[in-house]
C-alpha cells in the first residue's frame, strides 16, 4: 500500500479529462460554461512563467477561455490523512 493513497487517488482521477470536465461542470458551472473542453489537454505538472518563476501542481491542464484565450487549469490537492492510523 502506498504511503499517500489519497494523493494517488486524486492524481489518477484528475488525470482523466472526462473526470475533470465533470468536476468543473458540477462545482464551477459559471466558469465551466466559458471553457472549450474540446481543447482540454493535460501537460507537465511543473512550469516556468514569463518572469522565470517555477510553479508546481498535482495536475495541470491547458484549455481555452471564451473561445480564444489560452489558460492553465491547475489542481493542487491538500488533505490530511492522520486518521488512517486509527482505522
Amino acid at each position: 500500500m502506498t504511503n499517500k493513497p489519497f494523493d494517488s487517488l486524486f492524481k489518477t482521477t484528475f488525470s482523466i479529462p472526462s473526470e475533470v470536465i465533470d468536476y468543473l461542470t458540477k462545482f464551477f458551472p459559471k466558469i465551466s460554461k466559458h471553457l472549450d473542453f474540446e481543447k482540454l489537454k493535460i501537460e507537465n505538472t511543473s512550469y516556468v512563467d514569463g518572469q522565470l518563476s517555477e510553479y508546481y501542481a498535482d495536475i495541470v491542464y491547458n484549455c481555452v477561455w471564451k473561445g480564444k484565450t489560452p489558460i492553465k487549469i491547475t489542481f493542487l490537492f491538500e488533505h490530511k490523512s492522520n486518521y488512517l492510523g486509527q482505522l
